[in-house]
C-alpha cells in the first residue's frame, strides 16, 4: 500500500522547483503541470513496480519524512525542469507582440 502523503509532497515540492526554474512565463504554468505529474507518477511507479519508497518506509508522519520526502522531490523536480524546459524551448516558439503591443500612445 502507498501511503498518500509521500505523492503529495513530492508533487509540491516538485511544482516548487519547476515554478522557480522556468525562464518563460508564458510556458511556466504548462512546466509546472508536467513536472508535477512526472514527480507524481515516478513517486507512484518506484513504490508499485520496485518496491522503493523515497520516505523511511515506516509510514509516519514524522517532520524528518516531510524533509527527505520534499528534498529528495526538490531534486527530481530540478532535473525534471531542465528536461522540460529545453523541450519546450526547443519546440514552442516565443510569442510575438501583436499590433496592439507595438504602439501605446498611437504613434508610430
Amino acid at each position: 500500500m502507498i501511503c498518500p502523503a509521500c505523492p503529495v509532497i513530492a508533487m509540491t515540492g516538485s511544482a516548487i522547483s519547476a515554478y522557480f526554474g522556468f525562464d518563460r512565463k508564458d510556458l511556466r504554468p504548462y512546466a509546472v503541470v508536467a513536472t508535477t505529474v512526472l514527480t507524481g507518477v515516478t513517486v507512484v511507479a518506484l513504490r508499485i513496480l520496485l518496491g522503493i519508497s523515497i520516505c523511511d518506509g515506516n509510514g509516519d508522519f514524522s517532520p524528518r519524512n516531510f524533509v527527505q520526502v520534499g528534498a529528495i522531490s526538490i531534486v527530481l523536480g530540478i532535473v525534471y525542469t531542465v528536461a522540460i524546459q529545453y523541450l519546450l524551448n526547443r519546440y514552442v516558439p516565443p510569442q510575438q507582440p501583436g499590433p496592439a503591443a507595438k504602439s501605446c500612445c498611437g504613434c508610430k
